[in-house]
């Protein structure tokens, strides 16, 4: 990386330091976008210059996966560029055409958040051999405007028994800290919850509340989650309250909706991947999340009120999911799980110490913390990780298995269903 040089104009420092290493890095591949806030600067879309902190997000996309890539992944790679104030994420999202479809697949039957379609979206090309773009972007735009599937009666009941452990919490919680942890877990839980009820599509981490602000259509409720999550950081819980019993009145309005015939189909155990792969794909995307979380963390104010208040409560959920990681205890919300159960390198009590100093906005301590909760598994500290996604390798072991793989040769974009 020695090569690389820094000056910050974000258009000098782009094609200076980061375009040519990654154009490089990815030579063999047909299309390699640049998305997120950096691609809508240089697209003439965003009137505010990205900062000197900002990752820079890609999409690398190949009509077949290499060989060397087993099955489709995330990587992350930091990057310290002399003369720059600070290390630079690069974020890479590496697949091919089949695993575009599949992932819509999978992204409309689950309501997750579509990023792939919305980084799609904002793309601008550094290597667009066959001028698939444009094609890509109406498609991505027809995948969004049509929305996520209807839930089956399976999804509703896992839904519906998240908000009630969640009220249940509230009922629960004693102590003005009690409710304080509960406050910053509400905002994703409470906002994913209606997004996914009124069959919409959930946006990134940060944005969720006000988007459920945008789009309530909730009565006798105030839709700005963000007051819900002050009165409960004050210790009033009814706010939260009303908002889970609205939650489940839609949830059951879903219910009475679906006949009575409906078939679910099982939850997939992706039974061709080794529980040591699991075990390395949820470790590697935790270390890439809570890096990207910390970071939000120091700079959330400067985004806003709904998108800090947020990332601090889906900070704080990844953090009990990298301790049960290590314990095999169940991750609930509130004070229950914020004391490790089991034989853990690190004070079992850490989290509340992580939850105070994030109040004190005393991230440099924050951030040490955190590397120790994570240390097994590298910390969040890291050159370069990845992060094989485990629903593609169980994908194309069955493919392999039943004889289903692709053919070679033929062109992969005349089945491009998204």
């Amino acid at each position: 990386m020695s090569s690389l040089q820094s000056s910050w104009d974000p258009f000098h420092f782009f094609n200076t330091n980061i375009r040519p290493y990654v154009s490089q890095k990815f030579a063999d591949a047909p299309i390699l976008l640049l998305c997120g806030s950096q691609a809508r600067q240089l697209n003439g879309q965003n009137t505010n210059l990205p900062s000197d902190t900002s990752d820079f997000d890609f999409v690398i996309l190949y009509d077949k996966l290499p060989n060397k890539y087993e099955a489709a992944q995330f990587a992350s790679e930091t990057l310290n560029i002399p003369g720059h104030p600070h290390p630079i994420n690069l974020d890479f999202k590496i697949m091919d055409v089949d695993y575009l479809n599949a992932h819509a697949d999978y992204t409309r039957d689950l309501r997750r958040f579509p990023f792939l379609f919305n980084m799609i979206l904002d793309a601008y090309p550094l290597n667009d051999s066959a001028n698939k773009l444009p094609t890509l972007k109406q498609k991505a735009t027809k995948f969004l405007a049509q929305g996520p599937s209807d839930m089956n009666r399976a999804q509703i009941q896992t839904l519906r028994e998240s908000i009630q452990k969640f009220e249940d919490a509230l009922d629960n919680a004693t102590t003005l800290q009690d409710k304080k942890i509960l406050g910053y877990e509400g905002v994703p839980t409470l906002a994913t919850g209606y997004l996914r009820s009124h069959l919409l599509w959930e946006s990134s981490v940060g944005a969720r509340g006000l988007q459920y602000l945008q789009k309530s259509m909730l009565s006798g409720v105030d839709a700005d989650i963000i007051n819900a999550h002050n009165q409960c950081m004050s210790g009033n819980i009814a706010p939260y309250k009303a908002h889970c019993q609205a939650i489940q009145t839609q949830l059951n309005h879903l219910d009475t909706q679906i006949p009575a015939n409906q078939h679910c189909p099982p939850a997939n155990d992706y039974n061709l991947v080794s529980a040591a792969e699991k075990e390395q794909s949820n470790a590697n995307g935790m270390r890439i999340m809570l890096n990207q979380y910390v970071g939000d963390l120091r700079t959330g104010q400067k985004k806003g009120l709904y998108r800090s208040t947020e990332v601090r409560g889906q900070f704080i959920w990844q953090l009990k999911q990298a301790i049960a990681m290590q314990t095999g205890q169940d991750v609930t919300f509130g004070k229950d799980s914020l004391i490790a159960q089991g034989p853990v390198p690190f004070d079992k009590d850490i989290l509340n110490d992580i939850i105070n100093a994030m109040q004190n906005d005393d991230f440099d301590y924050v951030e040490n913390l955190t590397e120790i909760v994570t240390a097994p598994y590298g910390g969040i500290t890291y050159n370069y990780v990845e992060r094989i996604y485990v629903d593609d390798l169980h994908r194309r072991r069955a493919q392999q298995q039943q004889g289903t793989t692709p053919q070679i040769g033929l062109d992969p974009w005349k089945s491009l269903r998204i």
